[in-house]
């Protein structure tokens, strides 16, 4: 018999509490690794006396025979996997002061036409939902508001992809084991560090599917083979060498890929797919366990409940919108190590970057948990080591390199993630927050680069003729930062240049230095253009430049500065027209 840890004792004590009214209906929620199972089976041996009967409901073969092989000889309860002996149209079978273990599916195929499912039941047995976070789906769902006894959930994670759905229409009460921080403290479970690529060598997701999440095809198209793999592996080599990985791919061919690329190297590694021969993967499950097997690549199947041999190293190659799978994933690295050591997950797709760290504070709840609300993501990542940070940490932990850095404006530390990197505009000291506000201020949306300089001129004229000088501004900042950038018509940026001068002068006579430097520029790009002997783009901003520097002079009453540019602006008109009577 398997004595339980004091946090198991607790939960199994308040479980059975909540259970204890007629009709209960109960979820209990534990962190991977915390030991649902054994929790289960000390409390169905005191719950299945008297008569009672037990249904154990669960969603893969896997788990269903797992369940029946700890069950009997840990809890010395009477278990059986009962779906293949289950004849449609009849009642689900039963053991009487014992469990049935049934596939979920099945369940949900032989309930859909047929009320006799649970004839073999009544108020006073249990239904046991494997998975529970499952249980709003439409044939688990079903299989519970069917069952005439009392409802007992167990997961890890009480979250619905969907931010619409809970699942307080199926339980009544949730019970709440330890934080996944707490029992790494008591040493029940491992420390963990996680590390995750630079931005532009993630994997990342493609287009969404319907239940939520990024679909197996649109992630490998969103991503070049080479970031899946290469990139991958040799992610996995400078940090993770050595250590036995369970590694989550994409598809089975993306899986295939992987394992090719490892033993390119010389590392052992292997594969267990959904549709792998059995004697096949318990050969590869014993490698892995023996340490003749360094990785062991997965598609699904390593996630949720599934006994796995302990792993020193993580391998995430996939992004998720799901906390869930995220949390099973990350979960599976985190048993306790024999010699105390910690769990290395790496992040290829950055998950942790929206979900957070594993021992992150998660406050569950049986109802929809809605949208969530904006702010700073849950880490924050190094870019001088790749490591994933806890967001109240200034600088790495590892490395001690900066991680943000405080806003001119607001004065709240940011993390590199919150400054503004694409923008024109001067707010390269102020975060993503500040710079909003200050394009709102100013009437003006975020800049967006895929927007050409033609649109941003002309609305800056717009703006101009509207008197909104900051807007006017700003958008000129933008035509010249696309046109500098994709160099298309040097004309058209010089004409730009004496554009934001002009703004610059009537948006305030204190910024003259910055309007005869855009001056500058102009001469720069005429003088480029003279050198090729193109009098045309030579002379026609020349005297812009002129014209403009009269005009301002003048508004500033240096009457001598004036007249100089005014003699300067007619000598290259007369210029330009001798050259155009010669041509002629």
């Amino acid at each position: 018999m398997i004595r339980l840890r004091p946090y198991q004792q607790e939960l199994l004590e308040k479980s059975q509490a909540a259970l204890a009214l007629d009709g209960a209906r109960v979820m209990t929620q534990l962190p991977t690794g915390g030991g649902k199972t054994e929790i289960a089976g000390a409390l169905l041996k005191e719950f299945l006396v008297d008569g009672r009967k037990a249904v154990w409901l669960t969603h893969r073969e896997e788990l269903a025979n797992q369940t029946e092989e700890r069950l009997s000889p840990n809890w010395s309860v009477s278990a059986m996997s009962g779906t293949d002996s289950w004849s449609p149209r009849r009642p689900a079978p039963r053991i009487v002061n014992g469990v049935v273990i049934l596939k979920a599916q099945t369940v949900s195929r032989r309930n859909k036409d047929s009320a006799v499912v649970w004839d073999n039941y009544s108020p006073d047995d249990l239904l046991v939902i494997d998975e529970a976070h499952h249980a709003p789906a439409t044939g688990w769902e079903r299989a519970i508001k069917q069952w005439p006894g009392k409802v007992w959930g167990l997961t890890a994670t009480p979250w619905r992809l969907t931010q619409r759905e809970g699942f307080d229409h199926l339980f009544h009460v949730l019970v709440t084991g330890q934080q996944t921080s707490e029992m790494q403290e008591n040493g029940f479970l491992a420390r963990s560090r996680i590390f995750a690529p630079t931005p532009d060598d993630r994997i990342k997701g493609g287009e969404v599917g319907q239940l939520g999440d990024f679909t197996e095809g649109g992630i490998e198209r969103a991503n070049e083979q080479l970031v899946m793999t290469t990139l991958a592996v040799n992610f996995w080599r400078n940090l993770a060498e050595g250590r036995q990985t369970v590694a989550y791919a994409v598809s089975k061919g993306h899986a295939a890929n992987l394992v090719r690329a490892f033993r390119d190297w010389g590392i052992s590694a292997s594969s267990i797919l959904s549709d792998t021969p059995q004697d096949e993967r318990e050969q590869a499950i014993e490698d892995f366990k023996n340490g003749n097997l360094t990785v062991l690549v997965n598609v699904a199947v390593a996630t949720e409940g599934f006994d796995l041999p302990d792993a020193s190293c993580v391998m995430i190659t996939r992004p998720t919108k799901s906390l869930a799978l995220y949390l099973q994933m990350v979960g599976r690295g985190l048993r306790p190590k024999d010699d105390g050591g910690d769990c290395l997950i790496l992040d290829l797709a950055s998950n942790a970057e929206e979900h957070g760290l594993p021992e992150d504070y998660r406050e569950w709840s049986l109802i929809a948990r809605g949208n969530p609300a904006p702010g700073d993501p849950p880490v924050r990542y190094c870019h001088e080591c790749n490591f994933m940070a806890h967001p109240a940490h200034h600088k790495c932990p590892k490395c001690n390199a900066d991680l943000g850095k405080p806003c001119r404006l607001c004065g709240k530390f940011r993390p590199w993630s919150r400054w503004t990197v694409d923008c024109p505009v001067e707010h390269e000291e102020v975060c993503d927050r500040c710079h909003d506000d200050a394009h709102a201020k100013i009437g003006v949306g975020r800049y967006d680069p895929k927007l050409d300089s033609k649109f941003y001129s002309e609305r800056a004229s717009e703006f101009h003729k509207q008197g909104h000088l900051e807007a006017a501004l700003a958008d000129y900042y933008a035509a010249i930062h696309i046109e500098k950038t994709r160099r298309t018509d040097s004309f058209q940026l010089a004409l730009l240049y004496i554009s934001r001068a002009r703004i610059y002068f009537e948006l305030d006579h204190d910024k003259i230095e910055l309007a005869e430097s855009d001056f500058e520029e102009v001469a720069k790009i005429a003088h480029e253009h003279r050198e090729r002997n193109v009098d045309f783009y030579y002379m026609l901003p020349k005297a812009a430049i002129y014209e403009e520097r009269h005009r301002m002079y003048k508004d500033l009453g240096w009457d001598e500065k004036a007249e100089c540019a005014r003699r300067k602006m007619q000598e290259i008109s007369d210029l330009w027209n001798k050259s155009r009577s010669t041509e002629r």
